[in-house]
C-alpha cells in the first residue's frame, strides 16, 4: 500500500509544482478527516465495553446542609471501599442529584463524601435520609467521533437512544427504579477528561456489561 509521502509526491509529479511536500501531506489529510466527519467508513469502525458499577442504596446516612456527607455505616463504608473513586458519581437523598466531588477518609477509615454543591434540601441538618449513589456519566474511548448500537449483553436487549432533551423529559428526576440500563443519551463532552460521554438510565442494581460500536476520528497518515 502506498504511504502518504508517495501519494503526495504522485500529486506534485502530476501538477509538476515545487510545493513543499509536507503542505501537500497535511493537505491529505486535512481531506481525509473531512470525509470520515461525513461518512462511517468502515475501517474506522471499532468494538468497545462498557462496565456498568451497581448503584449503592438501601442505607441511611445524617446529612448536613453543607458539602459533606458523612457515615459509619459498615456496609455503606464496604460498599464505598469496593470503587476505585466515586468522583463524578452522583447522590440522591429525596429529590435532587448532587455530584460527588471526592471522598475523604478519617484516621478510622470513616468515609466523608463532599459534594460539588452545597446541599440545598430542608430540614436536612443532621437528619438520617435513605441515600442512593449512581454512576451517571460513561465516557467513551479518546477520539470516538460516531456511536453506534449497545446491546445490554446480560438480557440481549439493544439500546434505546434518546435526545437528552427527552430523557430529561421524560425522567428530569432520573427516579431509581428497576434495573437497567435500557436508554442511552448523549451527555455531551466531559468537562474533566474532554472525552464524549453517554448516560445510562435505568441505574443498574447490580453490575452490568455492555458491549457497543463506535467510529473512531482518523489518525494522520
Amino acid at each position: 500500500m502506498p504511504t502518504v509521502e508517495a501519494v503526495a509526491n504522485s500529486v506534485l509529479a502530476a501538477l509538476d509544482a515545487d510545493f513543499n511536500i509536507d503542505l501537500v501531506v497535511q493537505w491529505i489529510n486535512e481531506r481525509y478527516a473531512q470525509l470520515a466527519s461525513r461518512y462511517r467508513m468502515r475501517h474506522l469502525r471499532r468494538d468497545g465495553e462498557i462496565v456498568v458499577p451497581a448503584r449503592i442504596a438501601g442505607f441511611s446516612i445524617p446529612v448536613t446542609g453543607s458539602t459533606q456527607v458523612a457515615t459509619t455505616d459498615f456496609d455503606t463504608i464496604a460498599a464505598i471501599l469496593a470503587v476505585d473513586s466515586l468522583a463524578g458519581w452522583f447522590l440522591r437523598t429525596s429529590t435532587v442529584w448532587y455530584e460527588i466531588e471526592r471522598v475523604e477518609f478519617d484516621g478510622a477509615s470513616q468515609p466523608t463524601i463532599v459534594l460539588k454543591s452545597p446541599f440545598t434540601e430542608a430540614d436536612s441538618d443532621g437528619e438520617e435520609m435513605g441515600v442512593t449513589i449512581v454512576k451517571r456519566y460513561y465516557d467513551l474511548p479518546t477520539g470516538t467521533r460516531w456511536i453506534g448500537d449497545f446491546v445490554y449483553s446480560r438480557r440481549h436487549i439493544r439500546l434505546t437512544v434518546r435526545p437528552m432533551t427527552e430523557l430529561d423529559s421524560l425522567t428530569p428526576s432520573r427516579v431509581p427504579t428497576e434495573s437497567g440500563p435500557y436508554v442511552l443519551a448523549d451527555a455531551g463532552i466531559s468537562p474533566t477528561t474532554g472525552a464524549k460521554r453517554v448516560e445510562l438510565y435505568p441505574y443498574a442494581t447490580q453490575d452490568e456489561l455492555l458491549s457497543f460500536k463506535f467510529w473512531a476520528s482518523p489518525e494522520p497518515l
